[in-house]
């Protein structure tokens, strides 16, 4: 499967999902509520910083679909020049779940 449908399908299954994570220390806590939204798929992996491809200015959830339609690929966000910048972000996005899930 190609690696940026893979992202946005991991992300996809997250959408209806929220965290509730509560840090503590020192009898003081914080809770923190985490949900997930397709239009933050965009700025997540990085498509922003694609200043040469016009996807990087589209409509956030037009192309969060366009991606799980098959309509935009990984061979076509690697056409940009800048594509080496997002490279880092899209591996472990793949187990973003796994991240979130993880009880250590």
């Amino acid at each position: 499967m190609d690696g940026l449908l893979t992202c946005a399908k991991a992300f996809e299954y997250l959408l209806p999902v929220k965290y509730h994570i509560i840090i503590g220390r020192k009898e003081k806590s914080v809770d923190l509520t985490v949900s997930f939204e397709a239009v933050e798929f965009h700025h997540l992996v990085g498509l922003h910083k694609l200043h040469d491809l016009h996807l990087s200015r589209a409509s956030r959830e037009k192309v969060f679909s366009q991606i799980l339609s098959g309509q935009i690929t990984l061979d076509d966000i690697k056409k940009s020049h800048y594509f080496c910048s997002i490279l880092n972000r899209l591996e472990p996005f793949q187990k973003i779940e796994t991240l979130f899930d993880k009880s250590r």
